[in-house]
């Protein structure tokens, strides 16, 4: 497999595993260490966590679209998987990421 890294977002692209036939659940995770794939986004696949489509998570956390795409093509946003064309976000690493930034009581405390 191969993968790279885009601010932190988690990019990663099977195809070399596709033409190469399926690997090991040893030869995924050892893959994804030699691409340097942050443990948090392992720990979701191992645990299971469930992949949001881009869909999902608009109107889970009221951001539009675009902003998903921008966020994956500038860096910044929350985490996510793409498997060939296919953006998933683990549902654990995505509610962090906004959790992340908190509640303020008043405009100055962002600042």
């Amino acid at each position: 497999m191969n993968g790279s890294t885009v601010g932190r977002q988690q990019v990663i692209n099977d195809s070399t595993a596709t033409k190469k036939g399926r690997g090991t659940v040893a030869d995924f995770i050892a893959s994804l260490s030699a691409n340097k794939i942050q443990p948090d986004v392992v720990e979701s696949f191992l645990e299971g966590d469930d992949l949001l489509t881009e869909s999902e998570v608009v109107e889970k956390y009221k951001f539009s679209s675009a902003w998903f795409q921008k966020k994956r093509w500038k860096g910044g946003g929350p985490p996510y998987i793409k498997v060939h064309k296919a953006v998933r976000y683990p549902a654990r690493t995505t509610a962090i990421y906004f959790a992340s930034f908190g509640l303020q009581k008043s405009t100055a405390e962002g600042v």
